[in-house]
């Protein structure tokens, strides 16, 4: 009678073996390959969102949505008592009913969700629920952002916020120290040179408190330290300025740009701009218009999300448990002023302008 063969206790053991060394090569290609696609993703992201800025614009006088507080825009140096130049909502949700009810006076909605239109969805939606089901919220969201698992994913919007019934109300999470002022489900940051209203005839600002003026660099005059007041016009070289990018680092490390309360240079809010508290500190042979000084400045470095092995931290900078520091690997993705978008590596910074004079 034959008796049937099978495979030996040894030979099982070998092809185990043999399986287990494919998959522990296979695995980084793999990890690699979602890397790469996520980055994709990403540029995709950002290139949409600046097109869809670019069409805003062509909507309203040239004008972008400011990153300025709502009161600013309607009330005093840039009065809009039409509400026609920019967007705005007339209805908040209200959490405890699930609907939107109306809201006293018109609030400038925040720069995101007046993009909303402009990526699929409708007026009334924020960048946190259009689409179908809310799909249309991940356009806002880059693949490859670790703080996206967490309970309050995304970083600081800052201003103008659709939360609650109170305006620009914006909850701290539960658990969160004090100068976490609600965190929001966005990966990407603005251009605060470009988006930022004037105040007090030379600065720009993002509330009353807080008004910044922007770098002069050698190709500007001293005129030109004001932002751009929203204006599109008023940048120079829109092929190779900054409009939107990756951007943001949690926890706040608690490190020089956390010093004084000023929630401006947390490293999780959501802007770039060249407003530098550490400039007399830069190399003398950094353009200080540039993406280059913002990683040389220590208060304003914090909010790029490359590893400190990949772009060092400036001399003093306190660092921290670096939440968030990496996304790509080498590079961060940008969607510049003309609507187009490219991944940007830190050897390209020196060429990249956020100063839109």
């Amino acid at each position: 009678m034959n008796r049937r063969k099978g495979f030996t206790l040894i030979e099982l053991l070998v092809v185990i073996s043999i399986i287990a060394l494919l998959i522990a090569l296979l695995l980084p290609a793999l990890a690699r390959a979602k890397q790469l696609a996520d980055s994709v993703v990403c540029l995709s992201n950002v290139r949409q969102i600046g097109l869809g800025e670019n069409m805003f614009a062509n909507e309203h006088k040239g004008l972008v949505q400011p990153d300025t507080d709502s009161s600013i825009m309607q009330y005093t140096e840039t009065p809009d008592a039409g509400h026609t130049m920019f967007a705005y909502r007339y209805t908040t949700y209200d959490p405890a009913t699930g609907q939107y009810v109306p809201v006293g006076n018109p609030v400038l909605k925040d720069w995101a969700s007046a993009l909303v239109p402009y990526l699929g969805g409708q007026e009334n939606q924020t960048f946190m629920n259009f689409g179908v089901n809310g799909a249309g919220s991940k356009v806002f969201l880059c693949p490859s952002d670790p703080t996206l698992n967490d309970q309050y994913p995304g970083y600081q919007l800052f201003n103008n916020v659709e939360t609650g019934q109170n305006g620009n109300t914006q909850p701290t999470p539960a658990g969160y120290p004090g100068y976490f002022q609600g965190y929001y489900p966005i990966s990407y940051g603005i251009n605060a040179d470009i988006a930022s209203a004037n105040y007090n005839g030379q600065y720009a600002a993002f509330n009353p408190n807080w008004a910044f003026q922007i770098a002069a660099g050698s190709s500007s005059s001293s005129a030109h330290t004001a932002a751009a007041g929203c204006k599109l016009s008023s940048v120079a070289n829109p092929a190779s300025t900054l409009m939107f990018g990756d951007c943001g680092v949690r926890p706040n490390p608690g490190g020089i740009d956390a010093q004084g309360g000023n929630g401006l240079f947390y490293c999780d809010e959501t802007y770039y701009t060249t407003a530098y508290t550490y400039a007399s500190a830069l190399p003398a042979n950094v353009n200080v218009e540039t993406l280059q000084a913002i990683a040389d400045d220590a208060a304003l470095r914090d909010r790029i999300p490359l590893s400190p092995n990949v772009l060092p931290l400036p001399v003093g900078d306190a660092g921290g448990n670096n939440m968030g520091w990496l996304r790509h690997g080498t590079t961060i993705n940008i969607a510049f002023v003309d609507g187009h978008a490219a991944e940007v590596t830190p050897s390209d910074f020196p060429t990249v302008f956020v100063d839109p004079h």
